[in-house]
């Protein structure tokens, strides 16, 4: 049976009256390496399961880094963009800008590390949340994987708070000009017999001329999932698929990859879809 779901296409929003109403109100929200954030007078406990206090050594990306005794920490809840993607540097520099040389409380949530060993932690320093500041500022996607979403709901309302505000990634929504032609039109995250290729994200060139998609990067919120087009040209109106299997490309139908990955690209319980133009910029 067609499991059907419902995902957030980012690039289909409008900048205007939609994004306004994502503003957030947390002005008066401090947070604490000490285990309290204060709201006002009153203090809060800070979400997870046990803090400890470290130092930094080396930073590697906008949401991975190195302590001082050689352990690896992954920021939770969030993901920054990989290395040869668009903002990576400013992701990476703005975190180095946060917690390089510094002494910083790690807190921990459910699962403590991922696969490949790394500490999952939210970080504090002083009355900064380095986790929910790289998505306020737009350095940084959401990227809530179960069961670590104590922060979840925050860091919903800081990436809204940096796409009201064109920050960072977002910042191409607010001066689109005619790479913002090619938009995303429909989605399909499913499982049945067709496989990965029943499962397919659909691109249109919305304008009046033909437009070439080449070098264009759609990717989800993981810092695995992303796909950068070959030479294919739409004409005004054209649609055009991309399965997440194995095919032979045409001129309506293109696919992920060959072999053919083992796990589908799009998560049916809801995803993020980001399509950025050859600049960088978020269409």
């Amino acid at each position: 049976m067609r499991l059907k779901i419902i995902i957030l296409v980012i690039i289909l929003l409008a900048v205007g009256g939609t994004a306004l109403a994502f503003g957030i109100h947390q002005a008066n929200v401090n947070y604490h390496s000490n285990n309290t954030v204060t709201n006002g007078s009153n203090k809060i406990a800070i979400k997870g399961v046990e803090t400890e206090a470290s130092g930094v050594k080396d930073v590697i990306d906008g949401d991975t880094f190195t302590l001082t005794d050689g352990r690896k920490v992954r920021l939770i809840g969030i993901n920054a963009p990989e290395k040869d993607q668009p903002f990576y540097e400013k992701a990476k520099e703005k975190l180095k800008s946060l917690i390089a040389g510094h002494s910083i409380n790690l807190s921990y949530d459910v699962e403590k590390k991922d696969k490949y060993g790394r500490e999952l932690a939210y970080v504090y320093l002083g009355d900064t949340f380095v986790n929910l500041e790289l998505v306020k500022s737009g350095v940084a996607v959401i990227e809530t994987i179960p069961p670590n979403v104590s922060h979840a709901d925050e860091f919903v309302a800081a990436a809204k708070y940096a796409r009201a505000n064109c920050l960072g990634i977002w910042e191409g929504l607010c001066h689109q000009d005619s790479s913002a032609c090619v938009q995303i039109s429909s989605i399909q995250a499913k499982e049945g017999s067709g496989g990965l290729n029943n499962e397919w994200i659909e691109f249109m060139n919305t304008c009046s001329t033909s437009y070439n998609l080449l070098r264009y990067l759609v990717k989800d919120s993981s810092a695995s999932n992303h796909y950068t087009f070959k030479d294919a040209t739409l004409s005004s109106k054209q649609k055009i698929k991309l399965h997440s299997g194995c095919g032979t490309d045409s001129s309506s139908d293109i696919f992920w990859a060959c072999p053919q990955r083992s796990t589908p690209v799009w998560n049916n319980k809801g995803d993020h879809a980001y399509l950025f133009d050859p600049s960088g910029k978020l269409v």
